[in-house]
């Protein structure tokens, strides 16, 4: 950890960064509750989060196989809230103008390994988790007190997908308007309804 820390840090070549993401794996899946441990564990896994996210934004040659080790164990820690403007910071500096890493993020599976299936289907299979590795990221593209930056890195994320990626747009494009009650906000002539805006106590946002 001590190169990232540097004024001038080293180069980190593809082995350098697959032993950091085996690393970011086994912290994560080894967290036992313990505060003193877990607080070491997470003290850590921000160092390894903080070097990831440098290495993405300088380095040109990293390979797309390296980068989708680790998207599972970034996914997964997403879905949990865990370091969530660090792990966004890594997901939205490797999908810079990097189509390959792009398309492994998006056909990627949270949790423990990717599920690879048969071909029959593969379309419709990686069509799903393109729309739910774009919703996971755009869920915290909201206000959070406890993670301020994440609502800038998931927007700047997103916007790294939808350069370069048609699925990442298709997916946004997909995705449906939710109005709060049926009939809030209507005009008088009860088209084109509005939505009514409420704050969320248990959410922290609108």
């Amino acid at each position: 950890l001590v190169a990232g820390a540097a004024n001038d840090p080293l180069p980190l070549p593809d082995e350098a960064l697959s032993n950091l993401g085996d690393l970011m794996e086994q912290l994560w899946q080894s967290a036992d509750g313990s505060q003193e441990n877990d607080a070491v564990k997470s003290i850590v896994m921000r160092g390894c989060l903080h070097l990831w996210r440098d290495a993405m934004a300088r380095e040109s040659n990293v390979s797309s196989a390296t980068a989708s080790a680790v998207f599972p164990t970034l996914l997964d820690m997403l879905r949990r809230d865990a370091h969530i403007a660090d792990v966004l910071s890594v997901i939205a500096n490797a999908c810079h103008r990097r189509p390959a890493i792009q398309e492994c993020l998006l056909g990627t599976q949270s949790g423990r390994g990717n599920d690879q299936g048969n071909d029959q289907g593969t379309t419709t299979t990686t069509t799903a988790r393109s729309h739910d590795t774009l919703c996971l990221i755009l869920s915290h593209a909201r206000g959070n007190p406890d993670a301020p930056l994440a609502r800038e890195w998931a927007l700047l994320a997103v916007r790294n997908l939808c350069e370069c990626s048609q699925d990442a747009r298709d997916a946004i494009q997909a995705l449906e308007k939710v109005e709060s009650a049926a009939g809030v906000g209507q005009t008088q002539n009860g088209s084109n309804p509005k939505y009514k805006v409420e704050y969320d106590e248990t959410a922290g946002g609108w």
